[in-house]
């Protein structure tokens, strides 16, 4: 089967979405080292004060893991759609 050739549209169409990759994987990493760095905090709380402390009924430890779940998605969601117009477009086997 012949490839098909991707027109200037389905090119810049692609390009679109390797930009919006790279800013959803940069988010991601952000977040995930944010996440981390809450993470180990509380850790150390947990270690040097037991349960000697007043922990936070309101950590932002959740909005921080859902905010890399969200990104991950993004990001997976994106790749998906890269597949199948690669596919559709003959780019993939």
């Amino acid at each position: 089967m012949r490839k098909k050739r991707l027109t200037k549209s389905e090119k810049a169409t692609l390009d679109k979405i390797s930009g919006l990759q790279l800013t959803a994987l940069m988010m991601l990493k952000e977040r995930v080292e944010v996440l981390i760095k809450a993470a180990e905090a509380t850790l150390a709380t947990i270690n040097d004060k037991g349960m000697n402390n007043h922990y936070s009924k309101h950590s932002d430890i959740l909005r921080y893991a859902q905010e890399v779940w969200s990104a991950s998605h993004r990001l997976g969601e994106l790749k998906a759609l890269v597949d199948d117009m690669e596919y559709a477009y003959g780019e993939k086997k």
